[in-house]
């Protein structure tokens, strides 16, 4: 499962403006959306809000051109980036991406290979949610894999059988994270949706998540250890198993006041659910 869609538009800097300066990535994180910013060549740069599927007051917003720049002009980490002053639309197409369906495909069942000669390759065998980014990775892997082994063996059925046990090694792990980390986010929109009561459980995960996301901004320690996972230079969820980073972690929960803080209370900054859905009527009434 993912469950995300996501919407897309693109802005130009005008002439004589830069980018924004930025502590870690331009983005807001929530329960119930993700908005971030990323730079492209020449002054070009999009802005993407990720919603879960089925909140359709929120993908209704986040297909109209103007509820879209109305939601990232009330929030602090984008609106530096589409202020009119330093930047415009690149025409009033917001672009939508969806369907965003999680599988493990494989030839083999319970253990006998169904069919030789033939190879899943990159997402045709193994897809996961694209904002880890491990689509193209997986696929060079994979065919450099499969290369190997076309090589080592001629034999169909062996082929077959080591390739399946490469994509095992290789990204189940990380696979299984990944849809855990998607079940988990689920779990916490529908609880900001109000469309089920939150646990104990439901608020010491929500609580622990934040501060990551958090430690992510203001520790570099923290942000190289988790994106390492992030990026398949080590597994994703090594970063929990280093009592170091944990630490850190504590230390960043017990820092007092100071500009770090400051930075962090920008970040939690947002509408209401409520608020941005009156952003939208007003909206609509207006045009």
């Amino acid at each position: 499962m993912s469950g995300w869609t996501s919407s897309t538009r693109w802005y130009q800097l005008r002439a004589g403006q830069e980018f924004p300066a930025t502590a870690g990535l331009p983005a807001q994180l929530f329960p119930d959306f993700i908005l971030g910013a990323l730079p492209a060549d020449n002054g070009a740069f999009t802005i993407t809000l990720q919603v879960h599927e089925g909140d359709e007051r929120m993908m209704a917003l986040a297909r109209d051109p103007a509820r879209f720049q109305a939601l990232c002009e009330r929030l602090p980490a984008v609106a530096p980036w589409v202020s009119s002053e330093r930047s415009r639309p690149l025409g009033d197409t917001v672009y939508g991406f969806g369907m965003m369906d999680c599988f493990w495909r494989s030839t083999i069942v319970e253990g006998t290979v169904q069919v030789a000669g033939f190879f899943f390759l990159g997402d045709t065998a193994v897809r996961s949610n694209p904002k880890f980014g491990r689509g193209c990775t997986w696929a060079t892997v994979a065919a450099h894999r499969l290369a190997d082994i076309l090589v080592e063996t001629a034999d169909p059925i062996e082929r077959v059988a080591r390739y399946e046990r490469v994509l095992e090694r290789e990204f189940r792990a990380d696979w299984r994270t990944m849809l855990a980390n998607d079940r988990s986010i689920r779990r916490q929109f529908e609880v900001a949706a109000g469309l089920r009561p939150a646990t104990l459980r439901d608020r010491v995960v929500g609580w622990l998540e934040a501060r990551v996301n958090e430690a992510l901004v203001v520790d570099a320690s923290v942000f190289r250890a988790v994106w390492s996972g992030y990026h398949g230079f080590t597994g994703m969820a090594a970063w929990a198993r280093r009592p170091e980073i944990w630490l850190r972690l504590l230390r960043f929960m017990t820092l007092g006041p100071g500009p770090f803080r400051t930075l962090l209370a920008e970040l939690r900054s947002r509408p209401s659910r409520e608020e941005m859905f009156a952003i939208e009527s007003k909206i609509g009434v207006r045009s």
